[in-house]
Protein backbone atom coordinates (compact mmCIF):
# COMPACT_ATOMS: atom_id res chain seq x y z
CA UNK A 1 0.00 0.00 0.00
CA UNK A 2 1.21 3.19 -0.68
CA UNK A 3 -0.43 5.36 2.05
CA UNK A 4 -3.28 6.40 0.67
CA UNK A 5 -6.57 5.92 2.80
CA UNK A 6 -9.25 3.69 1.14
CA UNK A 7 -12.80 2.98 2.75
CA UNK A 8 -14.50 -0.76 3.11
CA UNK A 9 -14.19 -1.72 0.09
CA UNK A 10 -10.96 -0.43 -1.01
CA UNK A 11 -12.05 2.30 -2.62
CA UNK A 12 -10.29 6.03 -2.01
CA UNK A 13 -12.95 8.23 -0.04
CA UNK A 14 -12.55 11.35 -2.12
CA UNK A 15 -11.66 14.80 -1.16
CA UNK A 16 -10.78 14.60 2.72
CA UNK A 17 -9.89 17.18 4.85
CA UNK A 18 -6.19 17.97 5.27
CA UNK A 19 -5.69 19.12 9.21
CA UNK A 20 -3.71 21.97 7.08
CA UNK A 21 -6.42 22.71 5.61
CA UNK A 22 -8.95 23.94 8.16
CA UNK A 23 -10.60 27.19 7.39
CA UNK A 24 -9.53 30.78 9.45
CA UNK A 25 -12.83 30.94 10.02
CA UNK A 26 -14.73 27.96 11.77
CA UNK A 27 -18.39 29.30 10.32
CA UNK A 28 -16.95 28.83 6.62
CA UNK A 29 -16.90 25.37 5.37
CA UNK A 30 -13.35 24.42 3.99
CA UNK A 31 -12.83 23.70 -0.01
CA UNK A 32 -12.76 19.72 0.89
CA UNK A 33 -16.40 20.21 2.53
CA UNK A 34 -17.78 22.09 -0.57
CA UNK A 35 -16.34 19.19 -2.78
CA UNK A 36 -18.12 16.95 -0.71
CA UNK A 37 -21.12 18.25 -0.96
CA UNK A 38 -21.05 18.69 -4.66
CA UNK A 39 -20.04 14.93 -4.78
CA UNK A 40 -23.30 14.13 -3.13
CA UNK A 41 -25.14 16.66 -4.63
CA UNK A 42 -24.12 15.23 -8.04
CA UNK A 43 -24.40 11.55 -6.96
CA UNK A 44 -28.38 12.73 -5.94
CA UNK A 45 -29.09 14.68 -9.46
CA UNK A 46 -27.90 11.29 -11.33
CA UNK A 47 -29.97 9.06 -9.61
CA UNK A 48 -32.94 11.37 -10.05
CA UNK A 49 -32.28 11.34 -13.72
CA UNK A 50 -31.96 7.69 -13.54
CA UNK A 51 -35.42 7.56 -12.13
CA UNK A 52 -36.89 9.61 -14.36
CA UNK A 53 -35.51 7.62 -17.20
CA UNK A 54 -36.37 4.35 -15.79
CA UNK A 55 -39.80 5.36 -15.46
CA UNK A 56 -40.00 6.70 -18.99
CA UNK A 57 -38.65 3.31 -20.20
CA UNK A 58 -41.82 1.76 -18.41
CA UNK A 59 -44.00 3.79 -19.84
CA UNK A 60 -42.92 3.43 -23.39
CA UNK A 61 -42.81 -0.80 -23.26
CA UNK A 62 -46.33 0.06 -21.49
CA UNK A 63 -47.56 1.91 -24.22
CA UNK A 64 -46.15 0.04 -27.03
CA UNK A 65 -47.87 -3.43 -25.12
CA UNK A 66 -50.93 -1.41 -25.41
CA UNK A 67 -50.58 -0.20 -28.79
CA UNK A 68 -50.31 -4.54 -30.04
CA UNK A 69 -53.29 -5.42 -27.21
CA UNK A 70 -55.16 -2.97 -29.19
CA UNK A 71 -54.27 -4.00 -32.44
CA UNK A 72 -54.71 -7.41 -32.27
CA UNK A 73 -58.40 -7.82 -31.29
CA UNK A 74 -60.32 -11.28 -30.67
CA UNK A 75 -56.86 -13.13 -31.20
CA UNK A 76 -56.75 -16.09 -28.80
CA UNK A 77 -53.83 -16.66 -26.94
CA UNK A 78 -52.44 -13.16 -27.61
CA UNK A 79 -55.67 -11.50 -26.10
CA UNK A 80 -54.43 -13.47 -22.89
CA UNK A 81 -50.36 -13.03 -23.02
CA UNK A 82 -50.46 -9.11 -23.78
CA UNK A 83 -52.01 -8.34 -20.71
CA UNK A 84 -50.15 -11.43 -18.76
CA UNK A 85 -46.93 -9.77 -19.55
CA UNK A 86 -48.13 -6.50 -19.62
CA UNK A 87 -49.15 -7.14 -15.69
CA UNK A 88 -45.19 -8.50 -15.47
CA UNK A 89 -43.91 -5.50 -16.41
CA UNK A 90 -46.22 -3.64 -14.39
CA UNK A 91 -44.56 -5.25 -11.18
CA UNK A 92 -41.31 -5.17 -12.29
CA UNK A 93 -41.96 -1.35 -13.41
CA UNK A 94 -43.18 -0.84 -9.51
CA UNK A 95 -40.14 -2.34 -7.19
CA UNK A 96 -37.55 -0.84 -9.58
CA UNK A 97 -39.25 2.54 -9.35
CA UNK A 98 -40.14 1.97 -5.51
CA UNK A 99 -36.38 0.76 -5.06
CA UNK A 100 -34.73 4.23 -6.91
CA UNK A 101 -37.49 5.93 -4.95
CA UNK A 102 -35.93 5.02 -1.74
CA UNK A 103 -32.41 5.80 -2.92
CA UNK A 104 -33.21 8.96 -3.83
CA UNK A 105 -34.86 9.49 -0.07
CA UNK A 106 -31.23 8.52 1.19
CA UNK A 107 -28.87 10.55 -0.82
CA UNK A 108 -31.79 13.60 -0.08
CA UNK A 109 -31.41 13.19 3.40
CA UNK A 110 -27.48 12.64 3.09
CA UNK A 111 -27.62 16.53 0.99
CA UNK A 112 -29.91 17.54 3.54
CA UNK A 113 -27.57 16.75 6.66
CA UNK A 114 -23.92 18.43 4.97
CA UNK A 115 -26.36 21.14 3.56
CA UNK A 116 -26.60 21.71 7.33
CA UNK A 117 -22.79 21.72 7.71
CA UNK A 118 -21.97 23.26 4.77
CA UNK A 119 -24.21 25.95 3.64
CA UNK A 120 -25.13 28.81 5.76
CA UNK A 121 -28.37 29.40 4.29
CA UNK A 122 -29.43 25.58 4.11
CA UNK A 123 -31.65 26.10 1.16
CA UNK A 124 -31.85 21.98 0.35
CA UNK A 125 -32.30 21.27 4.63
CA UNK A 126 -34.99 23.99 5.43
CA UNK A 127 -37.26 23.21 2.26
CA UNK A 128 -37.35 19.51 2.71
CA UNK A 129 -38.00 19.91 6.22
CA UNK A 130 -40.71 22.73 5.84
CA UNK A 131 -42.27 20.01 3.35
CA UNK A 132 -42.46 17.30 5.33
CA UNK A 133 -43.59 19.45 8.41
CA UNK A 134 -46.71 20.65 6.20
CA UNK A 135 -47.36 16.25 5.60
CA UNK A 136 -46.64 17.50 1.95
CA UNK A 137 -45.68 13.77 0.47
CA UNK A 138 -46.90 14.34 -2.94
CA UNK A 139 -43.89 15.27 -4.54
CA UNK A 140 -43.70 14.17 -8.35
CA UNK A 141 -41.73 11.13 -7.77
CA UNK A 142 -43.61 9.93 -5.17
CA UNK A 143 -46.90 9.83 -7.28
CA UNK A 144 -44.65 8.92 -10.08
CA UNK A 145 -43.86 5.55 -8.25
CA UNK A 146 -47.83 4.61 -8.09
CA UNK A 147 -48.20 4.78 -11.41
CA UNK A 148 -47.21 1.29 -12.38
CA UNK A 149 -49.61 0.02 -9.62
CA UNK A 150 -52.51 1.92 -11.91
CA UNK A 151 -51.38 0.43 -14.78
CA UNK A 152 -50.89 -2.78 -13.21
CA UNK A 153 -54.64 -2.59 -12.36
CA UNK A 154 -55.61 -1.78 -15.57
CA UNK A 155 -53.43 -5.05 -17.36
CA UNK A 156 -55.18 -6.97 -14.49
CA UNK A 157 -58.64 -5.79 -15.39
CA UNK A 158 -57.66 -6.78 -18.99
CA UNK A 159 -56.65 -10.17 -17.85
CA UNK A 160 -59.67 -11.06 -16.23
CA UNK A 161 -61.70 -10.44 -19.14
CA UNK A 162 -59.81 -11.76 -21.34
CA UNK A 163 -60.37 -15.05 -19.54
CA UNK A 164 -64.09 -14.25 -18.50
Amino acid sequence: MDGTAVDANGAAPGPVRDPGEQSPDPAQPSGADIEIFKMVAEHFRQDLREFWVRNNMYMLVTGILVSVFSSLGDKGAYKLAVPAFGLLVSIFWFAVSHGSLRWLQIWRNELCKIDREVDRFQVYYRVEHRERARGNVWSPSWVTHLLPVVVGVGWLALLIFAVV
